[in-house]
């Protein structure tokens, strides 16, 4: 099983959105959760 390195990332990225956000990942819309994923593989290209 090698999601932990994924996993990290996301849980990361869960971290931070809720401190910007007050919300978790899965408290979002479906389009916010697209964006976020967007912006998410910009930044780590």
């Amino acid at each position: 099983d090698n999601r932990s390195h994924t996993t990290g990332i996301s849980d990361a990225i869960d971290n931070v959105l809720y401190k910007l956000l007050g919300k978790h990942i899965e408290e979002l819309s479906t389009m916010e959760q697209r964006e976020i994923k967007y912006i998410i593989e910009e930044v780590t290209k």
